[in-house]
């Protein structure tokens, strides 16, 4: 996981000095949830830092998890999340930015509170279709 978001760093710094005034790059990040090479927390601070002149770079966890249960979309509390590796997850996704929000509301997914945090847990067997709305926004003149 470590080495995964070492790497979209690099990316990222680049493209972002190449293209200053686009929105900042997003980061879909597709895991079980098991860090095995260290602590992403920190790395997840450094991706945080990268920006352009619209903001921060975005990261947001799809977290597939073999447990049963229901999908967990856009959780906005911590505590609704059952393990310690989807939790730290949480806390390393970005804010959903505000057309985030109201894309996630227009297909219906309500519970979005003002700031939740741009996480999903989904069991394995059960992918997310809804995941990639948080990615999108209205395309402007500046993007171009």
């Amino acid at each position: 996981m470590c080495a995964g978001l070492n790497a979209a760093i690099s990316i990222l710094e680049q493209w972002c000095r190449e293209h200053p005034s686009a929105f900042p790059p997003t980061v879909l990040h597709v895991t079980d949830g098991h860090p095995s090479d260290g602590n992403p927390g920190a790395d997840r601070g450094s991706l945080k830092n990268i920006a352009t002149n619209d903001g921060s770079c975005l990261l947001f966890n799809l977290h597939l998890d073999v447990g049963a249960g229901e999908p967990l979309v856009f959780p906005n509390d911590e505590r609704v999340i059952k393990d310690r590796f989807g939790k730290a997850l949480f806390r390393m996704s970005s804010l959903l930015p505000p057309h985030a929000i109201e894309a996630a509301a227009s297909k219906g997914l309500r519970r979005c509170a003002p700031a939740p945090a741009g996480s999903s847990t989904t069991p394995a067997s059960r992918p997310s279709r809804t995941f990639s709305i948080s990615a999108t926004r209205p395309s402007v003149a500046a993007d171009r």
